[in-house]
């Protein structure tokens, strides 16, 4: 049974305790609210916004399960929301196993993540007290204006996303069946939007600008986006209510953001791994046991194979199309510490060296860039744009991005340098403005 969970520390506030009464009497399977320490909810001093009386309108009820829709969901320490499913509930997703037929709309979620769950280390605010647990380790994951975990069928539109202390909004691990149109992000520390391990999702008609500055300007080594597409795509074998069988990035607008849109795959990230408790959703077949066994068995991991582990238990970047949208971007409105060294004004599609067996050498490079059906097209760009391709740090130039590249310094064997050019159309040149 899933419910509305409000963090102990808020259920203690009266504002809450008098909520929960209406709270209850809206559908079990709902929006869960992040849980995290809010001690010092009431002290403007600590830097965390007072709540005042907006925690009860946050949910309303939705035709079909879930709406999330209020007018302000600010300063909350870790999440502002947290759309989760209790493994085994009887209305969970029978396809992805957490919640569905979820609708976000309508809200301002801003300056979230207060207490640094991430541990940026160049956080822009004092932290408030009582952040018991936060600020578990750089890159945990476990924060932002709000996250999405194992969601079906999901709507996300017509939000205000900005000024969170981390990425806008992230979906997570085996979420399937997205459309995220007509939001305005602008100015989170971090990404924007993350598709992290997910499926199927149209990224329609949004704006975004300023994201990403603080997590760019920190220079971790990697190319820090307002969109990042991570190990997600498009699969048909994963069926949700809108139809969808690809991931369509279209229409959209991008303006001064650290970089645009990242289409990234993990070589080293698969089912079984030892990093996530999921797996795939491709096949029933493809579980932790099934691929842990299969892939270290070099007779049965072959692409050849039947039943495929070699496919089966990988999260892949495919069948990917970032085409009609606009990319702005002036160095000069971000500061001096945007250069194209701190991978400053960057689109990239990209793997790296895999280090694990079958994966491993330039395998899952030549798929994400050949093999994947990966396409940009019909973009337009104004500004000193540059673009990284093939592997992480890999930066080519116009007409290899467009007509395919190889980089006789970037250590890749010559098999790899001679494969035909990945299918990328860029059709407007990057202008000088």
């Amino acid at each position: 049974m899933l419910r509305i969970l409000i963090a102990e520390r808020l259920e203690r506030s009266k504002i809450v305790r008098d909520s929960l009464s209406e709270l209850k009497k809206l559908p079990e399977q709902v929006i869960r609210v992040a849980k995290a320490d809010f001690q010092a909810l009431a002290s403007d001093s600590n830097g965390v916004r007072q709540i005042g009386d907006v925690t009860a309108p946050c949910v309303r009820r939705g035709l079909n399960g879930n709406a999330l829709g209020c007018k302000f969901l600010p300063g909350f320490g870790q999440y502002a929301f947290n759309a989760y499913q209790n493994p085994g509930d009887p209305q969970e997703s029978k396809v992805t196993g957490g919640p569905q037929n979820i609708v976000l709309s309508d809200n301002e979620i801003s300056y979230n993540d207060t207490c640094n769950w991430e541990a940026f280390s160049k956080f822009p605010v004092r932290t408030p007290g009582g952040c018991a647990g936060a600020g578990q380790f750089d890159g945990c994951g476990c924060s932002g204006g709000g996250k999405f975990w194992q969601a079906q069928n999901v709507t996300v539109r017509d939000n205000y996303v900005h000024d969170n202390y981390s990425v806008g909004i992230w979906a997570d691990t085996n979420n399937d069946g997205f459309d995220i149109g007509g939001n305005y992000f602008s100015a989170n520390y971090a990404e924007a939007l993350i598709y992290e391990i997910s499926y199927n999702a149209l990224i329609k008609g949004n704006t975004f600008t300023d994201n990403a500055w603080g997590t760019g300007a920190a220079d971790s080594g990697f190319t820090d986006s307002a969109v990042y597409i991570s190990e997600s795509g498009g699969d048909s074998r994963v069926p949700n209510s809108f139809g969808y069988s690809t991931l369509a990035i279209e229409g959209n607008t991008f303006i001064d953001n650290w970089g645009g849109v990242v289409l990234w795959e993990n070589a080293n990230r698969f089912c079984s791994d030892g990093s996530d408790d999921a797996c795939t959703l491709v096949s029933p077949a493809a579980t932790q046991a099934t691929c842990k066994s299969a892939l270290g068995n070099s007779a049965a991991n072959q692409p050849a194979d039947n039943p495929d582990y070699f496919d089966m238990c990988r999260w892949k970047t495919q069948n990917v199309t970032v085409s009609g949208n606009s990319f702005r971007f002036n160095p000069a409105s971000i500061g001096s510490a945007c250069t194209a060294a701190r991978s400053c004004g960057f689109n990239g599609l990209f793997s790296q060296y895999g280090s694990t067996k079958p994966y491993s050498a330039w395998v899952v490079p030549v798929n994400i860039s050949r093999h994947q059906n990966n396409v940009f097209k019909d973009n337009t760009y104004t500004g000193p744009w540059n673009f990284d391709g093939f592997a992480l740090g890999d930066t080519v130039s116009w007409s290899q991005w467009t007509s395919g590249f190889k980089d006789e310094s970037s250590g890749q064997p010559p098999e790899v340098i001679s494969v035909p050019s990945p299918t990328l159309y860029l059709c407007t040149k990057p202008s000088s403005a």
